[in-house]
């Protein structure tokens, strides 16, 4: 990102976060192995509670693209 911004190492660690997991959603294709990436909901747990999320996976390898926890 700091070809296309300079400021990008000025950012902080959040920031920065926020900004690629935004660019995430428009992947097509899996950077890690080139695979097709669907979209689903799915309730994730944790030792404390459940939430429901939309998360885009890989289908080709299982990565993990991006993952929002849905607003009710």
């Amino acid at each position: 990102m700091s070809d296309r911004y300079d400021d990008w190492d000025k950012l902080s660690v959040d920031n920065q976060s926020r900004i690629l997991s935004g660019l995430r959603i428009f992947l097509d294709t899996c950077p890690e192995c080139g695979g097709d990436i669907t979209a689903e909901q799915e309730t994730v747990e944790s030792c404390c509670r459940s939430m429901e999320v939309v998360a885009a996976t890989c289908q080709g390898c299982d990565a993990r693209i991006l993952e929002v926890e849905q607003n009710q």
